[in-house]
């Protein structure tokens, strides 16, 4: 397939995932603001169980309730996804279908377990960030002897960048990501036997990735992506470094 097809494809996929970003953003950004209310709810108790109690703050048993919180938000976050994720995913593959000139996947395409694995492991990669970032600043504040109000107010920063960035780079990078991973599972349904990997070969392409361009493999095999394997581009198994912001594509190699 000639470079400029190629150019082509890619700007029509990366439409449709531009298309779907106001609606993850408004999701994502609802479902931080729901962590902010909760965990600063749990910081607040803390403090009133303190004074109520005439006690010093167990910081052990708020970090506690603070994980178990975040784990239903995980579960929320797949849920209140779903919709938008089933929406994008099928406008995806229609538009590979039409490209490729093959019948465009059915309902229960959809409703397997593929699905729910992806959204599944894109909200514990989300949840498991925020932990990071809150437990961080939990301690710190521990570590320093500050008041549980100092911890809220630091808390409350964190969650304020979020709010002004973070749901819009979920949004921009999930949505290209899980348009690789339903075509991924879409090739395998129309017999694809080999794939190949696709950058936009210009000077925004990280240099790991350039490596990569134009290596095949057979549908089934794995990606050597700078040492970390992987099935696509952005795959869950690779590391932010070779997955935040990449452009890059998987295509059925060898295309007339």
């Amino acid at each position: 397939m000639k470079a400029d097809d190629i150019d082509k494809s890619w700007n029509a996929h990366d439409a449709i995932a531009r298309s779907a970003e106001a609606e993850w953003i408004r999701i994502a950004a609802a479902e931080f603001e729901q962590e902010r209310r909760g965990v600063l709810a749990i910081v607040t108790a803390t403090k009133r169980r303190s004074v109520s109690e005439s006690s010093t703050p167990d910081w052990l048993s708020m970090r506690g309730e603070i994980d178990r919180y975040l784990l239903a938000v995980q579960e929320r976050l797949s849920y209140e996804l779903e919709d938008a994720a089933f929406v994008l995913a099928q406008a995806q593959l229609e538009a590979w279908a039409s490209e490729l000139d093959e019948d465009a996947p059915e309902a229960d395409f959809y409703a397997a377990a593929w699905l729910d694995t992806w959204l599944e492991d894109m909200a514990q990669r989300t949840t498991q960030s925020s932990r990071d970032q809150i437990l961080a600043a939990l301690l710190e504040a521990q570590n320093e002897g500050a008041s549980l109000d100092e911890l809220a107010n630091r808390l409350g920063r964190v969650f304020d960048d979020w709010r002004d960035s973070r749901a819009k780079l979920l949004a921009e990078n999930e949505t290209v990501a899980l348009g690789n991973a339903a075509a991924m599972g879409a090739f395998k349904m129309w017999k694809v036997t080999v794939k190949v990997w696709v950058t936009m070969r210009d000077n925004r392409v990280r240099e790991a990735h350039k490596r990569m361009e134009g290596q095949t493999r057979s549908i089934h095999e794995d990606f050597d992506c700078d040492g970390w394997p992987c099935q696509y581009p952005k795959d869950a198994r690779l590391p932010a470094r070779l997955s935040v912001n990449c452009r890059c594509q998987v295509r059925p190699a060898g295309e007339e």
